[in-house]
């Protein structure tokens, strides 16, 4: 806030007014993330913040000026930015790590909240003339859970890997549901080396494993893992009706498929010349 230049010339008295300084109201906008254990996008009892989240703010002020800030959150999970001018803005949370995106929650000074997995909170506009104190714009966050099993050659055909029962690589695993908002889920990986597969980060929801059969095996018995669910039998390699609760976290294990190496029969229909019941000369 300078006025430059000014200049009092010799010799005659120069009585300047009017080097005024005019000043806006600051406006500031603020909220929380934090675990959002029954998924409602509300913060109640003992649904803590999460420390050390990025929130940055974008956006253009009255000036026409560009406005890039960052934040972190604190320990309780708040977050602000202050002195701002009037201008029209979006919040972006960067997704913590072990988290996955729940409710997004605009604050009192209005705008679009986008649905998740997005984390952006847009079109916030602070009028001129008055002070805004946006408050409650906040971003929730489930409790992330985990689904991991084993495609592997079943030799005794038991449905339980044994020593010498390799696991087989490249097999497609898919997974298909619904998360605890009813947003479809839909992911595919293969398996490891070792015959392993793991799908990460998935939120509360009821879902179904399905292997894709691979190439000269055949299906074998269908293990349902340790959070539960229903192992369909051989021939369809489907685990159905797993449940990941809201709230906390599930990591369930043993979601396993053994597959079996296929046998084969064979034989010769022949004229048993000298009908003794054995291929040889002069049988044809």
């Amino acid at each position: 806030n300078v006025l430059s230049t000014i200049i009092l010339p010799v010799g005659a008295s120069t009585n300047g007014v009017g080097n005024n300084f005019a000043e806006l109201f600051a406006s500031s906008l603020s909220g929380t993330v934090f675990v959002d254990l029954d998924d409602n996008g509300i913060q109640g009892p003992g649904e803590v913040g999460i420390p050390g989240v990025a929130i940055t703010l974008t956006g253009t002020d009255d000036l026409g000026q560009s406005v890039l800030l960052t934040t972190s959150t604190a320990a309780d999970g708040t977050y602000a930015f202050n002195d701002l001018r009037s201008g029209r803005y979006t919040i972006t949370e960067t997704q913590p790590a072990d988290y996955v995106s729940g409710i997004n929650t605009i604050g009192t000074q209005g705008g679009i909240a986008a649905p998740p997995p997005a984390n952006i909170l847009s079109s916030i506009v602070i009028p001129m003339g008055a002070s805004t104190n946006g408050v409650g714009n906040n971003f929730a966050e489930l409790l992330a859970s985990s689904l991991s099993g084993t495609v592997f050659l079943d030799s005794d055909d038991n449905g339980v890997q044994g020593t010498g029962e390799p696991g087989i690589a490249g097999v497609v695993v898919t997974l298909t549901g619904v998360d605890g908002l009813g947003n479809p889920i839909s992911r595919v990986t293969t398996t490891a080396a070792d015959g392993t597969y793991r799908f990460d980060s998935l939120p509360s929801g009821a879902y179904t494993i399905t292997e894709t059969q691979p190439d000269d095996y055949l299906s074998g018995i269908n293990a349902i893992g340790t959070q539960g669910g229903t192992a369909a039998p051989p021939t369809s390699d489907v685990l159905a009706n797993i449940v990941l609760p809201a709230g906390v976290v599930t990591n369930g294990t043993g979601n396993n498929f053994g597959e079996l190496l296929p046998g084969s029969l064979g034989g010769t229909v022949y004229w048993d010349v000298n009908h003794n019941g054995r291929l040889d000369s002069p049988d044809y």
